[in-house]
């Protein structure tokens, strides 16, 4: 829809070839959608470790985050389950991806503090991850130290959590399946069960050491002069 938009084509003018197959082909996937069942009850007990693990991604088209449950019962049982996903558009203004990344990160903090409250129900651990360093950067730092765009994003990341709770995600990361496209069909067999190291049991292999700030994109820090 936005690339049409973008084409700033009259009532009366043909749809461009190349878009008209992309909504002839989302048409038909469409129909797809009615097979997929996302399971809504959470088996939880006083037993249970209860553990909230989200992923933010970013692409030029969208930015986007996701949040599943993992579950341990008393016997060492292992559930995961998506629990909420959301993606929005990327503005139609040129934005850079570190900037659409952040974007995504905020996007996760707010929708991870939203799912706390809605469960109303004791959380044993939150864990976010992403796959940009830059990001990773700014959120280890003071924000004074960043351009207002990024400065105000990173307020408000690091209010709603800590920087020791974000970890690179590498190349798992279900986020990223919702800022590129995928098919109904691919979309039930890869993002609806989670990232493989979440079925696996604990510690996990994950990179949370905090990237150098020499990496954070030089044009976004704030400048004095003296």
């Amino acid at each position: 829809m936005q690339r049409l938009w973008k084409q700033q084509l009259q009532w009366d003018e043909r749809v461009p070839t190349d878009i008209k197959l992309e909504w002839e082909q989302l048409a038909n996937d469409v129909q797809l959608v009615k097979d997929i069942k996302i399971p809504r009850f959470l088996f939880v007990d006083s037993d249970n470790q209860f553990h909230l693990f989200g992923f933010s991604d970013a692409s030029e088209k969208a930015y986007a985050a996701a949040i599943y449950c993992r579950s341990v019962s008393d016997t060492g049982k292992i559930n995961v389950q998506l629990i909420i996903a959301e993606t929005r558009v990327a503005p139609l203004k040129t934005v850079s991806l570190p900037r659409l990344e952040l974007c995504g990160a905020l996007l996760l903090v707010k929708l991870i503090d939203f799912t706390c409250k809605a469960l109303n129900y004791p959380i044993s651990q939150a864990e976010f991850y992403t796959d940009s360093t830059i990001v990773l950067s700014w959120i280890g730092s003071h924000a004074s130290r960043w351009k207002a765009f990024i400065a105000n994003r990173v307020a408000k990341i690091q209010t709603l959590s800590s920087a020791t709770q974000w970890h690179i995600s590498g190349s798992a990361n279900p986020a990223h399946l919702a800022t590129h496209g995928v098919s109904s069909s691919t979309l039930l067999t890869s993002m609806l069960c989670g990232p493989k190291f979440l079925h696996e049991t604990f510690p996990f292999q994950t990179d949370s050491s905090i990237p150098s700030l020499n990496d954070a994109v030089p044009e976004e820090r704030y400048c004095t002069l003296q």
